[in-house]
């Protein structure tokens, strides 16, 4: 409204309104799989969103975006998950990707139902996957044309080499220098947590049996997942800053959602690394660094 000084109280009130909606889309989520509402919590409850919270970033704001998204390809409201994927791509730019994935989902869950039907599979999601693709890609064009006015390029081709490079370490030598640090009594560069509870989460998700049903039900959110673990391990070789663990969201979301599919044991024994770990880390984040 054109009053810089309510900027901060913005950010900050934008930010608990997103983790609120994170949650209850969380526990729609968990309904739609089949498991109690509560599970819905874990989304939110991500480390990263700590990080994303306290540096009043965009995270979080797009993370609801995402799984409000998700949500709604679940419930085949396309049109309305096409608006929540244009907060997603105007909040972070990566989430382009998720664009695609998601899009790509619908065309071959569509498929395959046809297929079901009719003695072959027929193209019906292209249209579908076609308007879920285009409502965040003309917004997201359009808003990157009206910058690019005011700052002279493009965000998006300006800020490309800062955000994914390939890495400049070994991933197991930086998780070797992370566990170090630990040992040191270095928190400040508590990486080493983070990565253990990212790779904690990938691992249920994999444990637990569901990674092939929920291909067969939502394929979408496993070529998300599949998108946002080729970028963990490309973009996160490079750093030794935990906060850069909170663009994990996707990656940690889209695990849970395929754990819920598989075997509920798996998931339970999982919340007993994954929670004090995380209690750890967001403590350390508070008091230490």
């Amino acid at each position: 409204g054109g009053r810089p000084v309510l900027v901060p109280l913005a950010l900050v009130l934008v930010n608990i309104a997103a983790v609120g909606v994170l949650a209850w889309v969380g526990g729609r989520l968990a309904i739609s799989s089949g498991v109690r509402a509560a599970w819905g919590f874990v989304l939110p409850g991500f480390i990263g969103v700590a990080f994303s919270f306290t540096r009043d970033l965009s995270e979080v704001v797009a993370a609801a975006a995402v799984f409000a998204a998700i949500d709604l390809v679940r419930r085949e409201r396309i049109t309305a998950a096409g608006l929540c994927l244009i907060l997603a791509v105007l909040s972070r730019e990566q989430s382009v990707l998720v664009v695609g994935a998601l899009a790509t989902g619908v065309v071959l869950s569509r498929r395959r139902q046809s297929g079901e039907r009719h003695h072959g599979g027929r193209w019906d999601g292209l249209g579908p996957a076609a308007t879920l693709a285009l409502i965040p890609a003309v917004a997201f064009v359009a808003w990157q044309a009206m910058a690019a006015r005011q700052v002279g390029g493009w965000p998006a081709l300006v800020s490309s080499g800062r955000h994914t490079s390939a890495p400049s370490s070994p991933l197991p030598v930086l998780v070797w220098q992370w566990a170090r640090d630990m040992a040191t009594g270095r928190w400040v560069t508590f990486a080493f947590v983070a990565f253990v509870i990212v790779v904690a989460t990938v691992a249920t998700a994999v444990a637990s049996g569901g990674l092939g049903r929920a291909w067969r039900d939502h394929p979408g959110e496993v070529l998300v997942g599949a998108v946002a673990l080729v970028t963990f391990v490309v973009f996160y070789g490079r750093t030794t800053d935990p906060s850069y663990f909170r663009q994990a969201y996707e990656l940690s979301g889209t695990s849970w959602l395929i754990a819920w599919q598989g075997r509920p044991s798996v998931a339970h024994r999982a919340l007993w690394i994954v929670v004090p770990l995380t209690c750890v880390a967001v403590a350390a984040r508070t008091l230490v660094v």
